[in-house]
């Protein structure tokens, strides 16, 4: 919900293999809307497996647990 936080370590979804994908993958994105009224995706950072960063559109990462 808007203005909830996220504790580190917290689970906030569970990936999957559903429909035609050959791998599990979750489809993550944070959202508002602009002073148009257009959404705009939201920097979110996480923690992966080479440090903390800023998730990019369209790039793989590996959780820490892998």
């Amino acid at each position: 919900n808007v203005g909830d936080s996220v504790k580190k370590g917290q689970v906030i979804a569970l990936s999957g293999r559903t429909g035609y994908t050959a791998l599990p993958h979750l489809h993550f994105l944070v959202w508002t809307f602009n002073s148009r009224g257009d959404w705009q995706q939201v920097p979110t950072r996480f923690e992966t497996s080479k440090g903390i960063k800023y998730l990019r559109t369209l790039r793989k990462y590996r959780s820490m647990n892998q």
